[in-house]
């Protein structure tokens, strides 16, 4: 993260943020855009998002249509599906007249959308919500323009990398990790889940690249004005132990404890607890 804000520091570039997925002001997606304006406010923006989107965070420079996507899909199934999957995933290949070989989802699209838009390598790419289509797309447009190429950051959120079969998430990750290119950097946001990735397919990832998706900056209130009291803690949808959810219940104690004793004083509960327990 701190690479990311100091490449942009002082210098206005151009940032291109992809949320292939955003279309309404629901979800985290359009959360995204603000938090990203906020961090980088020196550089200019343009949006790339679904082809439904209906312009809940201002003007895009362009959407990703489903048939951008849909042939690098069949192409994934035929070679990394169940049998009956390659058959199909051949039959319909061959009647769109589409080539079985290795095709980004929409790799082509970006690069001519790049060249209207002049981006160059200066410029960045951020893609808070990033995929295996994301990632696969990015190594086209990184392989094609060469030197040319901008940044990309493709932050993950999930363990599965958006692709739910197991096969083709695993020959699909195969191939992107040997085809990466070094302007390609990876992120996610905990350090429980770059470890998994770490540890489970030895893919090295920075963490800790967070953005708000509850609270806009400009709405967060000064220290005077909160009601140091009571707080909440919201936690939306399955536990997953590879996002540390494992830690939700002692970090809240442990911010409970600090609200009651103050710092130092927890400070030194703490020490006497680990001398006690030896842990």
């Amino acid at each position: 993260m701190v690479q990311l804000t100091c490449e942009f520091e002082g210098i206005q570039q151009k940032l291109v943020v992809i949320e292939r997925k955003l279309r309404l002001n629901r979800g985290h997606y359009h959360t995204q855009i603000d938090a990203l304006k906020a961090l980088l406010p020196k550089s200019e923006m343009f949006i790339i998002a679904d082809e439904k989107y209906d312009g809940c965070v201002g003007p895009v420079a362009g959407a990703i249509m489903p048939t951008d996507y849909r042939s690098a899909k069949l192409v994934a199934r035929f070679r990394y599906g169940s049998p009956m999957e390659k058959l199909t995933a051949f039959g319909r290949l061959m009647l769109k007249g589409t080539s079985y070989r290795n095709q980004s989802p929409y790799g082509r699209y970006l690069i001519d959308t790049f060249s209207r838009l002049g981006i160059g390598p200066r410029d960045c790419v951020v893609i808070p919500s990033a995929d295996l289509d994301a990632w696969e797309s990015s190594i086209a447009v990184a392989k094609a323009l060469g030197s040319s190429s901008p940044r990309f950051y493709l932050r993950f959120l999930s363990h599965h990398f958006g692709e739910p079969s197991k096969p083709l998430r695993l020959g699909r990750l195969a191939s992107v990790t040997k085809r990466s290119a070094d302007n390609i950097y990876l992120f996610t946001e905990t350090e429980e889940l770059a470890s998994f990735f770490q540890s489970t397919f030895d893919i090295n990832m920075n963490s800790n690249f967070y953005l708000p998706c509850s609270l806009y900056f400009s709405e967060i209130k000064s220290r005077e004005d909160l009601n140091l009291g009571i707080f909440r803690v919201g936690v939306f949808g399955a536990p997953r132990t590879e996002k540390g959810s494992d830690r939700v219940i002692p970090i809240i104690r442990a911010v409970a404890t600090l609200g009651e004793v103050g710092i130092e004083q927890s400070h030194r509960h703490q020490r006497q607890a680990h001398g006690q327990t030896g842990r």
